[in-house]
């Protein structure tokens, strides 16, 4: 059995181990604490200006090759296809293609404003193009399509035949879904297309 006599001995008696674990001194009522957090919130006491003391480091550029060998090419590009030609096999077969007829049929009232722009419905999922306007001006009705929080967009079109796909990381637009570099974009590809 342990000697609990000793001053180094990792068992303590409850008393012990609860001492250890209280405060000496007993903290403010959580009423002061609340109020005096929400005086800082709004008038923060004045801090010392923080020193750089970090000195910048050389990074490889962003577009390197890196030793890559080109069999690496090869493999990628090949890989690549391979997805491309897996797309196009899954997607001919008949019933993805009426699953997906059924995802991007409109399932909300032309009365319930929908999405991130004017002129749209949902489907399962997908926005929907009810009425072409504004960034979706370039699109068909029916055409379906999503947007994400830093400006990817991807729109398919299918009475067109056409899929536009706009990849940023931007972490300044309001509204990526009716951001300018949407509308340039969607009206550079349908006039180079045609339209």
């Amino acid at each position: 059995m342990a000697d609990l006599s000793q001053p180094n001995n990792p068992f303590y008696s409850g008393d012990e181990h609860l001492s250890r674990l209280l405060a000496d001194e007993v903290e403010e009522p959580w009423y002061r604490s609340f109020f005096r957090n929400i005086k800082e919130t709004f008038n923060p006491p004045k801090l010392p200006p923080l020193e750089v003391t970090s000195k910048p480091v050389a990074v490889k550029d962003i577009w390197g090759l890196y030793g890559r060998q080109k069999k690496s090419f090869m493999m990628s590009t090949g890989f690549q296809i391979g997805v491309v030609v897996v797309l196009f096999t899954v997607f001919s077969s008949k019933i993805v293609q009426q699953q997906v007829k059924q995802m991007t049929t409109l399932q909300t009232p032309e009365s319930i404003r929908t999405g991130f722009t004017e002129g749209n419905g949902w489907g399962f999922g997908w926005c929907v193009v009810r009425k072409p306007q504004g960034v979706s001006e370039k699109l068909s009705p029916g055409s379906f399509g999503h947007g994400g929080a830093y400006g990817t967009q991807a729109w398919i079109d299918p009475k067109k035949g056409r899929a536009y796909i706009l990849m940023t990381q931007r972490a300044n637009f309001p509204n990526s879904d009716d951001s300018p570099v949407r509308k340039a974009f969607q009206e550079a590809a349908a006039a180079a297309l045609g339209d």
